[in-house]
């Protein structure tokens, strides 16, 4: 007679991370016979993933893996590269940029500095964002700081007009 299994309600917490149950994914039957249940669970950056219900309710996996990365599972994406190019160009004085951003005095909206997901809510909710990928982000006032009100996304053919002189 085998384990019975536990019943789990979609939006149930599951472990002591936050992680919330929203349904069953699959079973993974390995060659010893021995099954393993999937589960699909919401972590509490937002971001839904799969994992193992068992490591999952002894707190082996915390999170989406946004707790190791730092950052909720958006890096590499292109406002994350975005994020840390426009802090390099403002803060770091060996990049080669330096001098037309930090250098003018360009700085970036404090929440943002360290906090990336503050950053990315504000400019994924910017027009256009849906359209991203044939977008580039510009400041309206070029000589402004990187702040809400003054970024837009464009094409590159605007931005380009938009340069100081």
């Amino acid at each position: 007679m085998g384990r019975q299994k536990s019943k789990l309600i979609k939006g149930e917490l599951i472990g002591s991370h936050g992680l919330i149950y929203l349904d069953e994914s699959d079973y993974i039957i390995h060659p010893s016979g021995q099954t393993t249940r999937m589960v699909v669970a919401k972590c509490h950056c937002g971001v839904e993933f799969i994992g193992r219900l068992f490591d999952i309710r002894r707190n082996k996996i915390k999170s989406c893996g946004c707790l190791r990365k730092g950052i909720h599972g958006l890096s590499g994406t292109k406002v994350h590269i975005l994020w840390k190019n426009i802090k390099t160009r403002c803060y770091y004085k060996d990049s080669w940029k330096y001098k037309y951003y930090g250098g003018k005095g360009i700085k970036v909206y404090e929440p943002w500095i360290n906090d990336f997901m503050v950053f990315h809510s504000y400019i994924t909710s910017l027009p256009g964002y849906s359209d991203s990928n044939k977008l580039t982000l510009d400041r309206i006032d070029n000589d402004g700081n990187y702040e809400p009100g003054n970024l837009r996304w464009v094409t590159m053919r605007e931005q380009n007009k938009n340069r100081s002189i």
